[in-house]
C-alpha cells in the first residue's frame, strides 16, 4: 500500500521576471492587480456555478472570462503582462481577485507557473466530484462539443488536452499531493460536488468562509453549464437527445469497470484529506428524481 502522505516536491524558484521593470504598454506590472485566489478545478465539478456566485459578492472580483487557461502553458514576461491587463484591469477595491480555470488542477505546467508568478499566500479552491460521475460528465461534454468524431468507448476516449482523458481526469490523489507540496493545507479548500447538489447555499458559503468575507449571495438550484440529460436504456446509459452523428452508449459493465478502478484513489484521498468521501465507492445512479417546487426556491441565508 502506498503512503497516503503528500510527496514533498522541491519548492519553485523565485519569480523569474523583474516585477518592478517589466511593462505592458504604458502600465507596469506592479500597476496591475494579480490573482490572490484561484478556482483551480476540477472540470465538471461545479466550478462554473461557484465562479458565477462568487462574482456577485462585492468583495470578490472574478474575471469576466470563466477560463483564461493562462498558467497551463509556457509564457513570456510580455505574455504575463497581457494576461493581467486583459483580465484584471477592471479590478477596483475588491479584497479577493481571482479566476477559475479548471485545467490548472491537473495540467502539468500550471502549478509550476502559478507558484513562480503568484503570491505564496495564494488561496486555492478545488472542487471534487464522485469520480465515475465526473468521468461520464467529461466524456459527454467532449462528445457534445464534437470532439469525438467517431464512436469511442468511455474507457478508451482519448485526452483532448493536457492528458485529461475522461477516465484519467477523475484520478485526484496524485494531483492533490502536488498542490499540497507547494501550498500549505490551510490555503487550499476542497469543495465537494455532493454539497452543491444537496445544498447549493452551503456549497457557496464554504467558499465564502474560506475567503473570510461577510455577507450573502444568492445560491439557487438553477444549473449553470448543464451537462447532457442522461437516461438508462436497459443496461446502457445514454443521452436523452442524440443530437450529433452518433449517440453515446455506455454499457453498465463498462461503468462498473470504470467505477472499481477508482477505489484505491478514493481510499488514499480520504486518508489524506478526511473529506468523508467513502460513499463515493457506491455505484452512482446517474439520474435523479425531480425535486419539489420548494427545493427550487432560492436560498439566501448563509450560516
Amino acid at each position: 500500500v502506498r503512503d497516503a502522505r503528500p510527496r514533498i516536491l522541491p519548492m519553485p524558484a523565485k519569480p523569474w521576471y523583474p516585477r518592478t521593470s517589466a511593462r505592458t504598454g504604458s502600465l507596469r506590472m506592479t500597476d496591475l492587480s494579480a490573482p490572490n485566489f484561484l478556482v483551480a478545478g476540477a472540470q465538471k465539478a461545479g466550478t462554473t456555478y461557484l465562479c458565477d456566485k462568487l462574482s456577485r459578492h462585492p468583495d470578490i472580483f472574478i474575471t469576466a472570462q470563466k477560463e483564461p487557461l493562462f498558467f497551463q502553458r509556457r509564457f513570456s514576461k510580455d505574455g504575463y503582462g497581457q494576461y493581467l491587463s486583459t483580465h484584471f484591469s477592471a479590478v477596483r477595491n475588491e479584497t479577493w481577485i481571482g479566476e477559475g480555470s479548471t485545467t490548472y488542477f491537473q495540467a502539468p505546467l500550471a502549478l509550476k507557473n502559478i507558484a513562480r508568478v503568484l503570491s505564496p499566500d495564494l488561496k486555492v479552491i478545488i472542487c471534487l466530484r464522485q469520480p465515475t460521475e465526473k468521468a461520464v460528465s467529461a466524456y459527454l461534454h467532449n462528445w457534445k462539443r464534437g470532439r469525438y468524431p467517431t464512436p469511442v468507448s468511455i474507457l478508451d476516449a482519448p485526452a483532448i488536452a493536457h492528458g485529461l482523458a475522461p477516465r484519467l481526469s477523475s484520478l485526484y490523489y496524485d494531483h492533490v499531493c502536488r498542490w499540497l507540496s507547494v501550498f500549505p493545507r490551510h490555503q487550499i479548500e476542497f469543495l465537494l460536488f455532493d454539497k452543491l447538489r444537496d445544498d447549493p447555499a452551503a456549497f457557496v458559503s464554504q467558499a465564502l468562509d474560506f475567503l473570510g468575507v461577510e455577507g450573502a449571495v444568492e445560491a439557487d438550484r438553477e444549473p449553470i453549464n448543464k451537462g447532457s440529460d442522461i437516461v438508462w436504456d436497459g443496461d446502457v446509459l445514454t443521452v436523452r437527445k442524440p443530437g450529433r452523428t452518433w449517440r453515446p452508449s455506455i454499457r453498465k459493465a463498462e461503468l462498473l469497470q470504470l467505477h472499481e478502478s477508482y477505489f484505491q484513489d478514493i481510499d488514499r484521498l480520504e486518508e489524506l484529506l478526511q473529506l468523508g468521501i467513502s460513499h463515493w465507492k457506491e455505484f452512482p445512479t446517474f439520474t435523479r428524481a425531480r425535486r419539489s417546487a420548494l427545493d427550487l426556491l432560492p436560498i439566501l441565508r448563509r450560516r
